[in-house]
């Protein structure tokens, strides 16, 4: 009769134990449909269009930036709410570094192309 409420109190206790040593999610991850999504892009002092399309997976992101339609491939990384995309086209370059809060993003942009003037400063975008 001593060891009658041994084995419970052993199992609970060990429940209790495994469910506290859970480890926390990493600052560093991000839900894969955070970025997600079409973004209108509005420059500061400009008013060329601009429309940003995005996949992720984990904290991988790709997609295009388009300006006057057309489409320049990004490829990039998040962490935490911060966006940091570039691409390296021959004579073309674009870099994105942003701050996205549910559907709306805020940063600095710079595409330099050899067509059209460059595009460069802060921008704000929301998801469509």
């Amino acid at each position: 009769m001593r060891y009658r409420y041994g084995f419970p109190l052993t199992l609970l206790l060990a429940l209790v134990l495994t469910a506290c040593g859970e480890q926390a999610e990493p600052e560093d991850k991000v839900p894969d449909a955070a970025y997600v999504g079409v973004w209108d892009v509005r420059i500061a002092e400009t008013d060329t269009p601009v429309v940003l399309e995005l996949a992720q997976t984990g904290t991988a992101v790709r997609g295009s930036v388009s300006v006057d339609v057309l489409p320049l491939p990004v490829t990039g990384t998040v962490s935490g709410t911060r966006l940091l995309l570039s691409a390296d086209i021959p004579a073309t370059t674009v870099t994105i570094d942003a701050n996205v809060v549910s559907d709306t993003m805020e940063g600095t942009i710079n595409i330099y192309a050899p067509v059209g003037a460059p595009l460069t400063g802060p921008f704000s975008a929301t998801r469509r």
